[in-house]
C-alpha cells in the first residue's frame, strides 16, 4: 500500500484480545525481542507499524527507538499521533496509560493495532523492519532494578506533586467539562434547529395542504412530538425508518415514523417522529460494484447509533416497538439498525427482509441450477430486438412485457422470466419450428440446438409450474393490494408447497415452524432424489421421454437440480420472513384482523392463539399468561358469537378488563397493513385510511385478484357413522382438505411405446413431442391446460377447524375447485388424485375389507390392473370432466389416453350415447367421445352417468 493515504478503519472492540497471538505477531512483524506487552511503553513500535503500512507517513529516523526516557516516549507518541491524523485513523491513543505500562490498556490497544494492520497492510510489499530502523533495538531491555527505580520514582514524584498535580489536574478537568458542555449544548441547538427545518420541509412535500389540513395543523404542533411519545408509552407500536426521502433541492433525508391502533377512532394510524440525517446514500452491493460494503457497514453502525440517542434523548420508550420496518435495499444494513432495537425488545417483528422477498427467491432458485434457461430466454429476447422480421410466436414471448436489461439481477426482472417461461412451454412447437426455418442466422443455430435440447425442456416446463405461486406473490407485492398479513400468508402457502415437493413429512412440519436451513442440508430430512415433487407438467414429461433423448444419468441430474431450486428458494424465504414468526402466526395474522368482519367465521382454535402468542414473544417476556389469553379468548368468542360484525373499537372496549388478550390484539394489530412508501405517507397525512381499506383481504378475495382458484373447506360435508345405527348423516366438518390426503400411486411402464414420429426429433424434424400443446388427438373443442386458466395452477385452500385441534389453517394444493357434488354410490364414475400424476378416472367398487372406514372408498383405475382405497373427499365426480381432464397426460402418456377412453366408454354406455361400434379409427372415436364429454355429456347430461343396474354388474374389475 505505498501510494495509499486514507487507512481502512476498524472498530475499537471488534473481538476478544489474545495475548500470546499479539505478542506474537508484534515480534514477527518488527523483527524484535519483546518479552511482555508492556515493553511497548516507548511507541516506537507502533510508529514503525505506521510506517510499515503507510510510507512516508512519518519520519522513521526520528523516532527514539533506544531510550527509556519519559520525553521521547512523549516525543514518538507526537509522532504516533501527527500520522493518525494524516492517514485520517480514527482511534485515540490512551497515551498516559500506555506509557504507565497498564496491562489491561496496552493488551487492548495492540489487540486494535493486530487488526488494523491486517485490515491495511499490503502483502506484496517487502519490509524489512531491521533494516529500516537501522538496526536498532526496539524492546527496551527489562532488569529488575530498573522496574524498582521507576516504581520508586514514580512513588516520590506522587508524593511531592500530589496537591498542586490534583489542583491543577482538577482545574483542567472543569475547564474541559464546561467547554464540553457548551459545545455539546450548541451542536444539539444547531442540530435541532436543522431537523426542524427539515421536518417541516417533509411535511410540506407530502401532505397535501399544510394550511387547511388539520392532520398538518397537529404535525407542527409544539406538543406533537410529547403526544406520540406518550401514547407510545402505553401500546405496541410499529417503528418506520425510510431512508433517502426526496425532499427537492437535491435534498435528502431520513424519516422516522410511528404507527399503532388508535383506540379512539378505531383505525391504525401513522404520526411522523423525527427527520435524521444520515451518513449517505446505502447502496445494494447487488446492484453496485462500486459499493463498498465494509463502508456500508460502518455507516449503518453510525446511524443506527444516532437512531437510538435521538429516540432515548427525547424518552422515547422503545421497550413498546413490536414492529420495525427500515426500505434500505441492502437488508445487512436493516439487520444492524434491527440489532440497536433488539436490547430494548428481544422479540420485536423485523419486517425489512418482506419487500422483495418472491425475486430473490426466484433469483435464487435459478441460479442454483438453472441458469441455462435464464442464457436461452436472454438470447431469445436479443434476437426479438436485432432480428428485422421475426414470427408472431417470438413476438408473442414478449408482448405486454415490461424491457428486459440483461445487465440487471434476475431478482429485478423475475415476473419477466416467469412469463417467459410460461409463454414458452405454450407456443414450444412454433419456437422450433421458426428457429428452425432460419438457416443463416448467426445465433439461430445456438436457440435452435437449446430448444431441441430435452434437458432444457424439461427445465422449462418445470420452472413454468413451479415459479407460478412465486409470480402470484411478486404481483401482490407489486400491486396496490399490497397488504402485509397477507403476503405473510401466502408467503406461508409458498414454503408449504416448496418444503412439502422437498422435505418428508415430518420434516416439512418442523422447518416450517421453525425454518431451520438445516433442515435442508441434512439427507435424513430430505426426500430421496426420485420421490423429489417437480409437479405433474415436468412428471410427465419425464415419462415421455423415456426412450427419446433423456436417459436415467439425465433424469437423474434433473431431479437433483430440482431439489437445489427448492432449497435455494427456501433457504432465500427462511432469510426474507420475520425470524420470531413462525409458521402459525405467518398463516393467522390475517384471520386475526378479519375478527372485526365476522368474528365466528374466522375464530381461531385455542392452541393456535398460545402459539400465535408465543411467537409474537408475549408468553417469553411474561407479558401475558397461557391460561389467561386462552381462557378471556374463549369467552369474548362466546360472548360474541350473534354478532356477525364488531368493530375493533367496541372489540378492545369489550375487552378492556381481559388484558393479556387485549394486548394479544393490540400487538398483531400494530402490524402495518403496507409497507410502500407512499401508501404509508399517504396514510400519515390522513390520519387513518378508511375502515375497509385497514383490514385485509380475505384469501378468496386475495385468490380472485391473483388469478389463483379457491378452494374452501369451512362448509365441506364428510359422512360419519352413527353409533346407533348404519345410516350416515351428514356435518359440518373442517377436517384436512384433499392436500392432505394419501395418494395412491399408479403403476407405469419404463418406457411407453412411441411412433417413429415421436422419436425422429433432429434438426431435420419438426416433430417434437409436446406436453403442453396437446396433440393430433386433441379434441376439436378442447383448449391448452395454460389457456383454459392461465393463472390458475395452485389453489388457495382455508381450512377451518375445531378449537382442539392444531392444524394448518392455510395450505395450498394443485387440486382445482369442486364444481359438483358425489353421490356416494357403488360404481359412480370419479376421478382421483395420484402422486406425480394428473387426475386419473376410476370407479367406486365394493371394498375387500369386512370393515371399511366410512371416511375411505375402494376404487377401480381404468386402464391400470390395480385397486387401492382412497379419502373419499379426495374423489371427484367424472361429471366435472372439463376441469380434471390433462391435456398434457392425454398428450404424451398412453396409459392415461387409454383410460380416458374406457371411462368414457362406460359413460357412453350409461347415458344412452350412440358412438360407432367399431373401434379401427379409435383416434377419431376418441375425438368424438371428449367432444362429447367436455360438452357436458349432453343430452342426458351428468346426471346420465349415474350407476345402473347394468353398470353396477361390472364394477368389480375395470377393463385395463
Amino acid at each position: 500500500m505505498a501510494m495509499m493515504n486514507v487507512a481502512v478503519n476498524v472498530p475499537a472492540y471488534a473481538r476478544q484480545p489474545n495475548r500470546s497471538e499479539v505478542l506474537a505477531w508484534l515480534n514477527s512483524t518488527l523483527q524484535a525481542g519483546f518479552a511482555g506487552l508492556e515493553q511497548v511503553y516507548t511507541g516506537a513500535a507502533f510508529c514503525q507499524l505506521i510506517d510499515c503500512l503507510f510510507p512516508e507517513t512519518l519520519d522513521l529516523s526520528s523516532v527514539r527507538f533506544e531510550s527509556n526516557e519519559k520525553v521521547d516516549s512523549l516525543h514518538n507518541f507526537s509522532l504516533l499521533q501527527t500520522a493518525f491524523r494524516k492517514v485520517a485513523v480514527l482511534r485515540y491513543i490512551p497515551v498516559e496509560p500506555l506509557m504507565a505500562r497498564n496491562v489491561s490498556v496496552t493488551l487492548q490497544f495492540l489487540n486494535w493495532f493486530y487488526l488494523f494492520f491486517k485490515k491495511n497492510m499490503n502483502e506484496a510489499r517487502e519490509y524489512n523492519a531491521f533494516e529500516a530502523r537501522g538496526g536498532k533495538n526496539i524492546a527496551p531491555p527489562r532488569t529488575e532494578s530498573d522496574e524498582e527505580n521507576e516504581v520508586r520514582r514514580a512513588a516520590n514524584e506522587k508524593k511531592l506533586n500530589l496537591k498542586s498535580e490534583a489542583d491543577a489536574k482538577a482545574g483542567r478537568e472543569t475547564a474541559e467539562t464546561e467547554e464540553r458542555k457548551k459545545i455539546k449544548k450548541q451542536k444539539e441547538a444547531q442540530a435541532d434547529e436543522e431537523s426542524h427545518e427539515t421536518f417541516l420541509l417533509f411535511i410540506r412535500r407530502y401532505c397535501s395542504d399544510t394550511s387547511t389540513d388539520p392532520s398538518v395543523s397537529a404535525f407542527l404542533s409544539p406538543t406533537h412530538f410529547a403526544d406520540v411519545i406518550k401514547t407510545c408509552y402505553s401500546l405496541p407500536y410499529c417503528l418506520y425508518l425510510y431512508m433517502d426521502v426526496e425532499l427537492g433541492i437535491e435534498k435528502n433525508t431520513g424519516v422516522v415514523l410511528v404507527g399503532y391502533f388508535d383506540q379512539n377512532s378505531g383505525v391504525s394510524v401513522v404520526k411522523p417522529l423525527l427527520t435524521l440525517q444520515l451518513s449517505g446514500s446505502y447502496a445494494d452491493p447487488q446492484n453496485s460494484e462500486d459499493a463498498d460494503i465494509h463502508t456500508v457497514h460502518t455507516h449503518a453502525e453510525t446511524d443506527a447509533s444516532l437512531l437510538i440517542k435521538e429516540l432515548k434523548r427525547n424518552d422515547f420508550w422503545l421497550p413498546n416497538a413490536a414492529v420495525f420496518y427500515c426500505n434500505a435495499p441492502n437488508l445487512r444494513v436493516s439487520n444492524v439498525f434491527l440489532s440497536h432495537l433488539q436490547p430494548f425488545n428481544q422479540n420485536i417483528i423485523s419486517l425489512c427482509g418482506l419487500p422483495g422477498m418472491a425475486s430473490r427467491a426466484c433469483q435464487a432458485g435459478l441460479l442454483s441450477s438453472f441458469s441455462c434457461v435464464v442464457d436461452l430466454i436472454r438470447d431469445i429476447h436479443y434476437h426479438y430486438y436485432t432480428f428485422p422480421s421475426v414470427s408472431d410466436s417470438v413476438k408473442g414471448l414478449f408482448a405486454d412485457e415490461k424491457y428486459y436489461n440483461p445487465s440487471l439481477p434476475i431478482a429485478a426482472q423475475c415476473l419477466f422470466i416467469i412469463h417467459a417461461c410460461q409463454k414458452m412451454v405454450d407456443c414450444w412447437r412454433l419456437l422450433v419450428e421458426y428457429f428452425k426455418s432460419l438457416k443463416q442466422v448467426e445465433d439461430a443455430n445456438r436457440i435452435r440446438a437449446q430448444l431441441l435440447d430435452y434437458k432444457i425442456r424439461l427445465r422449462i416446463i418445470f420452472l413454468a409450474q413451479n415459479l407460478e405461486p412465486i409470480r402470484a406473490l411478486q404481483e401482490l407485492q407489486a400491486s396496490d393490494n399490497a397488504c402485509v398479513p397477507v403476503e405473510l400468508q401466502l408467503a406461508s402457502m409458498v414454503m408449504h408447497s416448496f418444503a412439502s415437493s422437498l422435505l418428508r413429512p415430518s420434516a416439512t412440519e418442523n422447518f416450517l415452524n421453525s425454518r431451520n436451513v438445516n433442515h435442508l442440508q441434512t439427507n435424513s430430512d430430505l426426500l430421496p432424489v426420485k420421490e423429489v415433487h417437480v409437479g405433474s407438467s415436468a412428471r410427465d414429461f419425464l415419462w415421455a421421454s423415456a426412450v427419446v433423448d433423456l436417459g436415467e444419468a439425465d433424469r437423474k441430474v434433473f431431479l437433483s437440480d430440482a431439489k437445489a431450486f427448492y432449497k435455494a428458494a427456501l433457504e432465500s424465504f427462511a432469510e426474507s420472513l420475520p425470524e420470531n414468526l413462525g409458521d402459525v402466526a405467518l398463516r393467522n395474522m390475517s384471520r386475526v384482523l378479519r375478527h372485526s368482519e365476522d368474528i365466528n367465521g374466522n375464530k381461531l382454535p385455542a392452541v393456535v392463539v398460545r402459539e400465535m402468542a408465543d411467537q409474537l414473544g408475549l408468553l417469553k417476556a411474561g407479558v401475558i399468561g397461557k391460561k389467561g389469553l386462552v381462557s378471556s379468548y374463549i369467552h369474548f368468542v362466546n360472548t360474541t358469537k350473534k354478532e356477525q360484525s364488531v368493530g375493533w373499537k367496541k372489540i378492545l372496549y369489550m375487552n378492556r378488563h381481559f388484558t393479556s388478550l387485549r394486548i394479544f390484539f393490540m400487538s398483531i394489530l400494530a402490524l402495518p397493513s403496507s409497507l410502500h412508501k407512499t401508501q404509508v405517507f399517504a396514510k400519515m397525512c390522513n390520519k387513518a385510511l378508511p375502515q375497509s381499506k385497514e383490514t385485509p383481504i380475505s384469501l378468496p378475495e386475495l385468490c380472485e385478484r391473483l388469478g389463483i382458484p379457491n378452494t374452501s373447506s369451512k362448509h365441506r360435508k364428510k359422512p360419519v357413522q352413527s353409533k346407533n345405527d348404519n345410516k350416515r348423516k351428514e356435518e359440518s366438518s373442517s377436517d384436512d382438505g384433499d392436500a392432505a390426503v394419501a395418494k395412491p400411486r399408479l403403476q407405469l411402464p419404463s418406457k411407453r411405446p412411441i411412433t417413429k414420429e415421436d422419436s425422429e426429433n433432429t434438426d431435420n424434424s419438426s416433430d417434437v413431442v409436446d406436453v403442453t400443446e396437446g396433440s393430433k388427438m386433441r379434441p376439436r373443442n378442447m383448449k391448452p391446460e395454460s389457456e383454459r386458466s392461465p393463472k390458475a395452477k395452485y389453489a388457495c385452500v382455508e381450512d377451518s377447524k375445531n378449537d382442539d385441534e392444531d392444524s394448518d389453517c392455510m395450505i395450498l394444493t394443485r387440486t382445482p375447485p369442486k364444481t359438483a357434488d358425489l353421490t356416494d354410490v357403488m360404481g359412480e364414475l370419479v376421478w382421483g388424485l395420484v402422486e406425480g400424476f394428473a387426475s386419473w378416472p376410476a370407479v367406486i367398487v365394493p371394498s375387500k375389507e369386512e370393515k371399511q372406514d366410512p371416511e375411505w372408498r375402494m376404487v377401480s383405475w381404468y386402464g391400470q390392473n390395480m385397486s387401492s382405497t382412497i379419502k373419499f373427499q379426495a374423489l371427484k365426480p367424472l361429471a366435472s370432466f372439463a376441469q380434471h381432464f390433462s391435456s398434457n397426460s392425454f398428450a404424451i402418456l398412453d396409459t392415461y389416453r387409454e383410460s380416458i377412453f374406457l371411462s368414457l366408454k362406460e359413460a357412453a354406455l350409461r347415458c344412452q350415447k350412440p358412438f360407432p361400434a367399431s373401434d379401427e379409427d379409435r383416434d377419431e372415436l376418441l375425438k368424438q367421445m371428449l367432444d362429447w364429454a367436455l360438452g357436458g355429456f349432453l343430452p342426458s347430461g351428468p346426471g346420465g352417468l349415474k350407476a345402473t343396474a347394468a353398470s353396477n354388474g361390472r364394477i368389480e374389475e375395470v377393463p385395463e
